[in-house]
């Protein structure tokens, strides 16, 4: 999400926190507001710093789990593709607290190969063929 004038309007309203820069000219360092200032900066730092295994769950997903290549005709049906592909990787996280890793990559990999002859055999019909 952008941080334009009515994103952070929409955010506000909705009682969101918003974690980026605030907009115009920054403010001007005077020996009242510096600790304020300071105090700003290292709260968008935290902001940042908690976000990013966040993003990288997101990147994971689409790059390893095929959330970047859903084309589902309705929004509902994007949704349950989300949704599933989520589960899987939190079910996979399950997983490696009571499985060796050697049947974890196994699974992994079929599983993503399965997902793979999905997309590339064209399948439209919305069912996943094992």
């Amino acid at each position: 999400m952008y941080g334009t004038r009515e994103n952070r309007h929409y955010l506000k309203e909705k009682g969101i926190h918003y974690a980026g820069k605030p907009l115009g000219r920054p403010k001007k360092e005077t020996l009242a507001n510096k600790a304020e200032l300071k105090a700003a900066k290292k709260q968008r730092h935290a902001d940042y710093v908690q976000r990013i295994p966040i993003e990288g769950k997101f990147g994971q997903g689409k790059s390893g789990y095929g959330l970047n290549r859903i084309k589902a005709k309705t929004a509902k049906t994007s949704y349950a593709w989300i949704n599933s592909i989520f589960l899987v990787m939190n079910l996979l996280v399950l997983l490696r607290s009571f499985l060796p890793s050697a049947v974890i990559y196994d699974l992994i990999r079929q599983l993503k190969i399965q997902i793979g002859r999905y997309y590339d055999d064209g399948n439209q019909n919305g069912s996943l063929v094992f």
